[in-house]
């Protein structure tokens, strides 16, 4: 039940938060086109700066750094949800670069399409990076109960 907790339940709560917005007319591409063509820009700095989190994690000499990796099946968890969190920042970045600055003529179902697969990719990105901070959260605070 772990494994799929940890990767399946973020993306299908986004999916379904996704759908229930797009039911309720709450998104489309015309009210998103700004957040879409803004996105790259918190793409690109959560990337890397989770890119960088991971390097000092598997790189790091700190005395805490060590204690976490002693703690190995937490630590393996953190590192792939940081690998996780990590891929799927770029690929929100890509895509929100791309749908942002391509122009797709007036097709309005498929630009409502583009719409509900950003807002799925961004909802899933946000839950999966809090998931990420929270088991950041509990292997720290393992750490400071020791």
């Amino acid at each position: 039940m772990g494994k799929l907790k940890d990767y399946f339940l973020t993306p299908f709560v986004s999916i379904v938060i996704a759908i229930i917005l797009n039911k309720l007319h709450l998104i489309s591409f015309e009210n998103s086109k700004e957040l879409i063509k803004q996105f790259p820009v918190i793409g690109t700095c959560s990337f890397g700066f989770l890119l960088t989190m991971f390097t000092v994690l598997i790189q790091g000499t700190n005395p805490a750094l060590k204690k976490m990796r002693d703690r190995k099946k937490p630590f393996l968890r953190f590192v792939s949800f940081n690998k996780y969190a990590v891929v799927l920042s770029f690929a929100v970045t890509l895509y929100s670069f791309f749908i942002g600055n391509y122009y797709f003529g007036n097709h309005p179902i498929l630009l409502k399409y583009l719409c509900l697969i950003f807002y799925v990719l961004f909802l899933w990105f946000i839950g999966q990076t809090f998931y990420f901070l929270i088991v950041f959260y509990i292997l720290t605070k393992s750490l400071n109960n020791k």
